[in-house]
Formats: structure tokens, sequence, C-alpha cells
């Protein structure tokens, strides 16, 4: 009988976007039902269905829906808000459970992701915001298609690109990794870098910090393509902000990420290229 498995993608957007083309992988390659169920949380305040348009599952049972109230009793994480009550649920519920770090023993173990649809058991649950499929740049651009208004943002900041535009990711606030191992000095460095070899060059900046923003500026003046508004992600304009951010970078040239940022790289991978990561001297 085919297995049914529930995939809940955790963390931010571009962490969520990493487990769900995982899943989606995992159903193309494997006979099994797999359905995605979103939360809607602070940190990423949209629902799924109005950021971006349906994935198309190409015949295959895949499915993506808004989590509802019976979701927040069984597939919710567990945490002390809920009194862990979910992870209680779901043994009674799913024959077997995977949480995050089961995913990232199972990565490291070099365990395929076909493993998760095999076995004993028929309902599978599993929580993630860590990768656990082999998918190509291809499959991200065409898996993922943000809503229109989103787009036409996307478009308004191409329309400021010089024929060559690279892009910097600069993450900062909440990501220590980021801030120690991909200092602000060395983009400023890399643009300048970039300079040298083609004067006329633009860079579009997204960054979580209006002091880089304000720095870049002051440096590089109207060669700086980047939003006038504060990163947040706890609103649902935040949220559509970043996505258009995403993409944008994706159109340049090449995207410059920060150490330990998922952003940075599914940036990269949608433009079907590798993010080149600014390094600690």
């Amino acid at each position: 009988m085919k297995k049914q498995i529930t995939v809940v993608p955790e963390g931010g957007l571009c962490n969520r976007m990493r487990v769900i083309a995982a899943a989606w992988n995992l159903c193309m390659t494997t006979d099994c039902s797999i359905e995605v169920v979103w939360f809607k949380y602070k940190g990423l305040n949209a629902p799924y269905n109005r950021i971006f348009h349906p994935v198309d599952a190409g015949g295959k049972s895949f499915v993506i829906r808004e989590a509802g109230a019976a979701d927040c009793l069984v597939n919710d994480k567990a945490r002390k808000s809920n009194l862990r009550i979910p992870a209680v649920v779901r043994k009674l519920v799913y024959d077997r459970c995977y949480n995050a770090l089961d995913i990232r023993n199972m990565v490291a173990d070099n365990i395929p992701a076909s493993s998760l649809a095999e076995g004993d058991g028929r309902r599978i649950y599993i929580t993630s915001f860590y990768d656990f499929g082999n998918v190509s740049h291809a499959d991200y651009a065409r898996l993922f298609r943000p809503k229109e208004e989103i787009m036409e943002k996307v478009g308004q900041y191409k329309s400021q690109f010089a024929p060559y535009t690279v892009g910097f990711h600069i993450r900062r606030t909440d990501n220590l990794a980021s801030i120690k191992g991909s200092p602000t000095e060395g983009f400023i460095d890399a643009f300048k870098a970039e300079l040298a070899g083609h004067p006329d060059a633009k860079l579009f900046l997204a960054t979580d910090s209006d002091e880089v923003k304000q720095q870049f500026v002051t440096l590089f003046g109207d060669r700086v393509i980047t939003s006038h508004t504060t990163a947040s992600r706890s609103s649902f304009s935040g949220i559509t902000d970043a996505m258009a951010e995403l993409w944008t970078l994706a159109a340049t040239a090449r995207v410059y990420g920060s150490t330990g940022s998922s952003f940075s790289e599914v940036a990269a991978w949608l433009g079907s290229m590798e993010p080149v990561f600014v390094q600690n001297k």
C-alpha cells in the first residue's frame, strides 16, 4: 500500500523552500503520497497560497496546504506554549516520526532520502529545516513561482540594473555565524574587485541592516540598488519584500552570500548558479 507522508517545513522562507523541494523530489522518485503542511508563524507571517502559485505535481500525489485547527494538535512543532502535546498525539497518529535532528543525522550519514519511504508503517511524519534531497537548480526555479505582485517588485528592481549587475546578500541582526564569518568589509572589498573588472557595474544589495545599506550607499552612491524599507519577516509585506529581493538576487550575474545563510544559497540556486560566500580573512 502506498506510503502517506506528511511533511512540515520549519524555519524561515528559504529553509522551508529547501524542505518543500526535497519533499517534492521524494514524491517524484518514489511511489508515495506527500502532503506538505504550511504553518504561519511570527517569523514567516504569510500563507503559502498568498505568496506562491501552486506547485506542478506532474500527475503525482503531492500537495501543499495551509495548516488548520487539527494540524495545531497533531502536526505543529512541539514547544512549551502548546505543552508539547503534538509530539504525544503524533505517536498515536503516525507509524513513524522524524524530527529535524533525525533528518540532519540521516543526511550526515549519507542515507538516501528514499529510505524515508521504505520500511514498516504506512503513515509517516517528517518535520525539518534541513534539505534531505538532491534537487537541481532548474527544479527550484520551476517549483517556486511567486505571485504577480512580488514579481512586479522584482521588475522594478531589474529596471535599475546595469548590463553587469552583481547581487550581495549581507545577513546581520540575528545570524551570528554570518556576522562573524562574512564581515561587511569583505563585501566592500568584493565589490571593489568587481569594479576593477567591470567599471560600469551596479550592485543589488539585500540586507536586514539599515546601517549596512547606508554604508554601501555612502561608498558607492547610485551604483547601489536596494530596498528603502526595513527588513521584517513578521508582516505579510515584509515577507513579500524578502521574496522580491530573493528573486532579484537570482537575476544578477553573480550572488555574493553570507556564511550560514540559506537565503544566499537559494537566491543563487534560483539563478542556476552557486553563491560566492564572502569569508572572514
